[in-house]
């Protein structure tokens, strides 16, 4: 059974200014930390980009989004809190990845993922 909501363009209009806002927001930015809420709130607008369909298939694509987009955020957090305890800008966290191979490897798959390249698993769901 498909609920129809009651004001899509509202919806719609929510969707577009939740994108620009991301990505104006987020074209200065060094602090790592402000990136990523910028990074949430354009990701929010893909979520209603998805509700905005009026569809089964938007509706489950925004709750895959959600899920995908969640686990891969939240591990980029635990990274970022275990490893940065006072840094908060992005050049230093470059020099931070080179000493472990591994949290490298790791960080720039999660980073790719939340850009959405393909062939992750962000590019997958939007």
């Amino acid at each position: 059974m498909i609920v129809l909501l009651p004001n899509v363009k509202l919806i719609l209009f929510a969707t577009i200014i939740s994108l620009l806002v991301g990505c104006v927001g987020a074209l200065n930015q060094t602090n790592i930390k402000k990136l990523l809420a910028y990074s949430g709130i354009i990701n929010m607008g893909f979520i209603l980009l998805g509700i905005s369909t009026n569809s089964f298939s938007g509706i489950e694509a925004s709750v895959l989004y959600v899920f995908i987009y969640s686990l891969s955020f939240l591990f980029f957090i635990f990274i970022i809190n275990l490893f940065m305890s006072q840094r908060d800008n992005i050049s230093e966290f470059s020099g931070l990845l080179g000493v472990n191979t591994v949290l490298l490897v790791s960080t720039a798959f999660l980073v790719l993922s939340l850009a959405g390249i393909p062939p992750f698993a962000g590019f997958l769901i939007k």
